[in-house]
């Protein structure tokens, strides 16, 4: 207990003096280059959108291990996830889970064999990854199809130096056992990267004691995720080069479910899952460089097979499904400070299961960036979507920005358009045991959203601050119909709120940031709160370069009450508790290649749910080595 004590006094010392590094990067020291927002690498100070930046020196400080953990406390949105590695759902400025676009590498990776056409961010493990922009607010003028809450781009790592073998081993609490073997570099026109990562944990317990029935013991979730992917290209000229990226996750889980007495059932039910992510890109640069092109070709796999021991009659469910996807984006300057973006996509989804069902989705864009002056910066996009099931859609969006040197001000906003198309799994996916059908009629849900707000920089970046307003209302919400027989185009909804952060750095070697998000997420036809969003989100973190070879981080995680559904699935509009924790660790670099790192998540061992029904762990320690060694010169 005394121990605990002292380290809880200086934990609290750390985080009101040493608090936040990898955020502050990414938002207040904004990286030269952000692709994301315009399609275009732009400098960040020309950016209207609200973007936060995670870099792989970000990931590697505060240790995170799996993309859904690490979202946790970006601005704006809310994490949801009933257990250690079970599917992980995000919900950005209020919106829905599938209302988020996910790229990876220029692959959507969404999947179409899930019921609502969600992302899961449980799989997504970060060793292998050099970068990720979450842009926030409607985006379908760009982006297509689930882009209403904003866009989340995951870019994998390139080799670009001289050959490096990079190892890690990791080990903690909850039977977690994590390793990592990767190698990277460039040599004359090649450039490679390839990597191995698996994550295991064996000993979260996420089934409340409470709702057991008498005698039956409580289970442990097994997660284990493995992880192959690979980066190559080849430049066969000046002017012509080629990347090819894939990935191959491997995902096996044990975990408890429920019976229809709503009890949990006494042995574990299994998910063996299989993801494929590709893709081809061919980079042609016309007249001199100044028309630039690139033609993609993507493929992305999916395939869950699902087994419940406690009804071994009842045979495995199995969801597989693909997508192929082509596309060209072609750049080139009009005037000085006038570039123009064009591009052509076309999209075909697939089920291949029992449902055997496939859309496809044709897409033709353009985006204007602007600039006048040096001071305004404008973003100008217009996006037509022809669907082989609903037929077409047009969408647009603008993001001005306006900036001020002399000051460190910056002025910015955007509007614009989204829509999300139904899943494919909602219009055909039958359950005739229970009544319940899909509608191959659905429309796509709609969404039309502004924000705006500004950031300040004073004392040459040492202190930083900003605000932003948002709002966006959305129609033809997918819901149950009346009888709860199938699904319809029935809701509508409306949420707004703001984002703000402070950043100060102290001395070169402390950098401090606090955040606070507020956000209002209502159904217009009922009144009531929308689940699973809660109003009040704020964080602290930070970090201090103790020598040059030792560093420690600290960050605090308050989150504020929502309102959720039973575990059980009914009664609904139950209002949960607010909860607050504290992670802490560091790292220690050895010297010739050797580094020690470790850290402790949920500090003073905080018990608390969520979703409802879903225990989180309490506190956890990991600690771990990594070893980096140059290769020897390849001939």
């Amino acid at each position: 207990s005394k121990i605990l004590k002292s380290t809880s006094l200086f934990i609290a010392s750390a985080v009101i003096v040493t608090t936040a590094n990898a955020q502050e990067r990414s938002i207040v020291q904004l990286p030269d280059i952000i692709v994301t927002a315009n399609r275009l690498a732009t400098q960040a100070s020309q950016v209207g959108n609200s973007v936060t930046v995670i870099t792989s020196g970000d990931i590697e400080q505060k240790q995170g291990r799996i993309l859904s953990d690490y979202l946790r406390e970006i601005p704006g949105t809310h994490v949801v996830q009933s257990g250690t590695g079970q599917p992980a759902s995000i919900f950005m400025r209020g919106t829905n889970a599938n209302h988020t676009k996910v790229l990876y590498d220029g692959i959507e990776v969404k999947d179409p064999t899930s019921p609502s056409g969600a992302f899961d961010f449980s799989t997504i493990s970060l060793e292998d990854i050099e970068r990720i922009e979450v842009l926030r607010g409607p985006q379908s003028g760009a982006y297509g199809s689930d882009a209403i809450g904003g866009v989340i781009n995951i870019i994998s790592k390139k080799g670009t130096k001289t050959p490096r073998f990079i190892a890690s081993l990791e080990a903690g609490s909850f039977g977690t056992f994590n390793q990592y073997a990767g190698v990277s570099g460039a040599k004359d026109k090649v450039n490679f990267s390839a990597n191995i990562i698996h994550n295991r944990s064996t000993g979260s317990q996420t089934t409340p004691a409470n709702i057991l029935p008498a005698g039956q013991k409580r289970n442990s979730e097994l997660a284990d995720i493995t992880t192959l992917s690979t980066n190559l290209g080849y430049e066969f000229s000046d002017v012509f080069n080629v990347q090819n990226t894939a990935r191959f996750i491997q995902q096996d889980l044990a975990y408890t479910t429920d019976n229809f007495s709503s009890n949990p059932n006494p042995l574990r039910s299994m998910l063996d899952g299989k993801q494929i992510y590709t893709r081809s890109v061919a980079n042609l640069a016309l007249f001199e460089g100044k028309f630039k092109n690139a033609f993609g070709i993507a493929y992305s796999n999916y395939d869950r097979v699902g087994f419940n021991p406690n009804s071994p009659s009842t045979p495995p469910s199995e969801f597989k499904g693909d997508r192929v996807k082509l596309d060209w984006l072609g750049q080139f300057e009009l005037l000085k400070g006038h570039n123009l973006s064009l591009g052509l996509e076309h999209t075909k989804d697939k089920i291949e299961d029992l449902v055997g069902a496939e859309n496809t989705n044709m897409a033709a864009f353009a985006e204007l960036q602007s600039q006048f002056y040096d001071r305004l910066y404008t973003a100008l996009s217009v996006r037509h979507d022809k669907n082989e099931k609903f037929g077409h859609k047009t969408t647009y969006r603008f993001a001005p920005s306006f900036v001020i040197a002399e000051t460190g001000t910056k002025l910015k906003g955007s509007v614009g358009t989204g829509f999300k198309a139904p899943a494919l799994e909602q219009m055909y996916r039958n359950y005739p045991a229970f009544g319940f059908y899909g509608n191959p009629n659905l429309k796509p849900e709609t969404s039309t959203g502004y924000d705006f707000g500004f950031e300040q920089r004073l004392f040459d970046k040492k202190l930083s601050f900003g605000f932003t307003y948002f709002k966006n209302r959305i129609q033809n919400l997918i819901d149950y119909n009346a009888s709860f027989t199938s699904l319809a185009n029935v809701a509508r909804a409306s949420t707004y709120g703001y984002e703000s952060f402070v950043s100060v750095k102290p001395t070169k070697d402390i950098t401090l940031k606090a955040e606070y998000t507020h956000t209002i997420s209502e159904n217009e036809k009922t009144g009531r709160a929308l689940l699973r969003r809660p109003n009040n989100k704020a964080s602290l973190t930070g970090t201090w370069q103790v020598t040059e070879n030792a560093n420690i981080f600290a960050s605090m995680l308050y989150t504020g009450a929502w309102y959720d559904i039973a575990r059980s699935g009914f009664p609904s509009n139950i209002k949960t508790k607010s909860y607050t924790t504290f992670n802490i660790g560091g790292t220690y670099d050895f010297g010739k290649g050797i580094t020690a790192f470790a850290r402790v998540e949920n500090l003073f061992n905080k018990k608390y749910q969520e979703p409802l029904g879903f225990e989180k762990n309490g506190i956890g320690a990991y600690a771990g080595v990594k070893f980096a060694f140059d290769m020897p010169n390849i001939k």
